[in-house]
């Protein structure tokens, strides 16, 4: 019966390497299979058995003659050299299917909007590959739809700050993640970019004026307003936008004029605030 041992002491003739080669092969294909199910392919740690089917096969293969004994201190150059190439493989290749099951598994969970398990998934992602920018991308859309707006925002400007990787989509996204968290002025910032890459994007000038409407500047707002319209003539959704904009506008000067000891423009601002 063939031990453990075995497999790296080998006697007989050279037709024995049949038997070990099968053999081998058996078990370090089992060992793979079980590991792989235990694992539930979570980690690219599985490659360890492969790495392992390789160096049994080296090690059979380490008999030459027949009738003569063969151990792996007669060829230790061959066996480290032969294990050190899987290994520093095994460390490459490792990291790559990590990076490719994180991102799969952060994309799934965001298109089934289970937003804090894709953050997760993302998360172990950049841990991986802390230069890897769709990583970022991805987690900052899975922190926006999470309500988690100040690490969306995060996400967003790392990306931004990285060489070749902003955009007019990088910049929308970090603006409107802004306006959710109240900060008009750096949404304001975002959008002009975005409007200085792309002078023909209503969103950004509706959601620029919306941004400046937040922060008292109506004019501003209105006029932003005005371009939308000249490029959407029928979206109802920018008329209701400057109607609010000119409603507050006059509501301000009417209580200018009410400070300054108008009763009719009290009375409108009375009217107006109903």
């Amino acid at each position: 019966m063939m031990t453990d041992t075995d497999i790296f002491r080998l006697r007989g003739p050279k037709k024995s390497n049949f038997f070990c080669l099968s053999t081998c092969f058996r078990r370090c294909l089992r060992s793979f299979l079980e590991k792989a199910v235990e694992l539930k392919e979570e980690s690219p740690r599985v490659v360890f058995s492969l790495q392992v089917f390789a160096i049994m096969i080296v090690v059979c293969n380490l008999q030459q003659y027949p009738g003569k004994e063969v151990t792996i201190m007669k060829n230790y150059k061959a066996f480290i050299i032969m294990f050190l190439f899987i290994f520093f493989a095994d460390v490459a290749f490792a990291g790559d299917l990590d990076i490719q099951h994180y991102f799969d598994e952060g994309n799934t969970y965001f298109n089934e909007g289970q937003y804090s398990k894709a953050i997760e998934s993302y998360s172990r992602l950049v841990a991986i590959y802390p230069d890897f920018m769709q990583g970022y991308y991805n987690r900052g859309l899975a922190y926006y739809k999470a309500g988690k707006y100040d690490e969306a925002v995060a996400d967003y400007s790392r990306v931004i700050s990285s060489p070749g990787d902003a955009n007019a989509e990088l910049y929308s996204n970090r603006a409107i993640a802004y306006l959710k968290k109240g900060d008009y002025e750096n949404a304001v910032k975002d959008y002009s970019t975005v409007i200085s890459i792309n002078p023909k994007s209503p969103d950004a000038y509706h959601n620029r004026g919306i941004a400046y409407a937040n922060v008292g500047k109506y004019d501003e707002a209105i006029e932003d307003y005005n371009r939308v319209i000249s490029m959407k003539p029928k979206d109802p959704n920018v008329y209701l936008s400057r109607g609010v904009a000119y409603t507050k506008k006059a509501m301000a000067d009417f209580r200018r004029a009410c400070d300054a000891g108008s009763q009719l423009a009290c009375d409108n601002l009375k009217q107006l605030s109903k």
